[in-house]
């Protein structure tokens, strides 16, 4: 259908069952200056086409323009609006990975304006700025690449001059974990943390250290190794606080059956130790004995040991308690 407006339609429509559709419409007159066409394709694909440039003028105008192109994305927008003295302008673009946009408004001679962008070619990366009259400009900016499994991510937020900057950095595989992350911030020294875990199920080792700037800051380090009938437990903690540094250990160890076994026991603290030693045997008479040793003056050395033999009608228990304070 064709008309001297230019008012044209085009459609058609085949079948059994789907494929060959083809629309195309096309607009060319006022309203004021209105343009529009479109076209939509189904068999052999490709096309999905959408073109639109108004422009009006009542009586200082608006003026849009529109643009996306298929399959699937490439796509654009523009609005335009002015009255006397205020203005108002925005713009939208998404081509491939990139999407952008523009908003600017004018109330005479104050402008208030935000840009922005996504762009997913090489992974993520986010960028906004926010500037008007009345304030320092704002700005955000996002950047990371990676998957789940190892991924890295760096972001800012500024306001005038003053940024706070943070990182994240992980890495995941089938032996290991590790990582760090970082703040940094104008009215506060910089935070980091590193983690670490490496090793499997039944042996493995973690590093978790954290600090804020170079005076304060926290370290722990643990191993476990785990047997068939045996554990090994091993903890420090180093901490730091205005540089001086104080270190704490636990170390723990048991090895054997509930009707045989030797269990150790250490706990370290600003070179304090309290050690505990245990064993036990039932085979077939009992053995048990227990020593301590601590600093403290009325509890330097205690030792227990017990011994049992025979049977319920006949039978010799000896128990041995030892305790030796420190010497005035």
């Amino acid at each position: 259908m064709d008309t001297t407006s230019k008012l044209s339609a085009n459609v058609a429509l085949q079948s059994p069952i789907s494929k060959n559709i083809q629309l195309e419409i096309s607009f060319d007159g006022k309203i004021e200056n209105l343009k529009t066409k479109a076209g939509l394709q189904y068999g052999e694909r490709k096309k999905h086409e959408l073109l639109s440039t108004p422009d009006l003028d009542l009586p200082n105008g608006l003026e849009i323009d529109i643009d996306i192109q298929s399959p699937i994305r490439n796509m654009k927008a523009s609005v335009s609006h002015e009255f006397k003295r205020n203005t108002a302008l925005l713009t939208f673009s998404n081509v491939q990975s990139l999407i952008s946009g523009k908003a600017v408004a004018k109330i005479r001679k104050h402008k208030t304006q935000l840009n922005g962008k996504i762009d997913t070619s090489t992974g993520l990366k986010i960028e906004l700025c926010l500037k008007t009259p009345l304030t320092k400009d704002f700005e955000v900016i996002i950047n990371g690449n990676g998957g789940l499994h190892a991924f890295r991510y760096e972001s800012s937020v500024s306001y005038g001059q003053e940024r706070v900057r943070g990182e994240v950095n992980h890495e995941w595989s089938s032996e290991a974990i590790k990582g760090n992350m970082l703040l940094s911030t104008p009215i506060l020294e910089d935070i980091k943390i590193e983690y670490d875990v490496n090793g499997n199920p039944k042996s493995f080792g973690t590093t978790v250290r954290a600090s804020i700037g170079n005076m304060n800051g926290i370290e722990e380090i643990t191993t476990v190794r785990l047997g068939e009938m045996s554990i090994v437990f091993d903890t420090t903690l180093k901490t730091t606080l205005s540089g001086n540094v104080k270190s704490s250990q636990l170390k723990f160890s048991h090895d054997g059956s509930i009707s045989s076994f030797k269990t150790n026991i250490e706990a370290t603290h600003a070179d304090k130790t309290i050690k505990a030693d245990a064993s036990f045997k039932h085979l077939p008479s009992i053995e048990g004995s227990l020593s301590l040793q601590t600093p403290f003056e009325k509890l330097r050395d205690v030792n227990i040991k017990i011994e049992h033999t025979g049977s319920v009608k006949s039978f010799t228990t000896i128990g041995i308690f030892n305790m030796h304070p420190t010497k005035d």
